[in-house]
């Protein structure tokens, strides 16, 4: 089985059961380029994203969450709640 079937069979199973897709995408830029996928085909069955920009990209600091306005305003305050964000 690929990894896109794969991917999009647990989708079907996690909608069943209303349930969200993370990807703890750290280094997903490198991901889709070692797997010769466009970033927003290797994605496309994720609700909620984190990619960390220090990591692949080379940045100081910093990462991103893509999602719904309501998924990553959930995922901020459970982040909060469990002490993530502190140093």
């Amino acid at each position: 089985m690929l990894r896109s079937d794969y991917i999009s069979s647990v989708k079907k199973l996690m909608k069943k059961k209303k349930l969200l897709m993370h990807l703890d995408g750290a280094r997903v830029w490198n991901a889709s380029i070692f797997l010769g996928q466009d970033l927003k085909d290797y994605t496309k069955d994720f609700d909620l994203i984190s990619a960390c920009l220090s990591k692949g990209l080379g940045c100081p600091a910093g990462s991103l969450i893509v999602g719904s306005h309501k998924d990553i305003t959930e995922a901020r305050n459970l982040r909060k709640m469990l002490g993530g964000g502190m140093r």
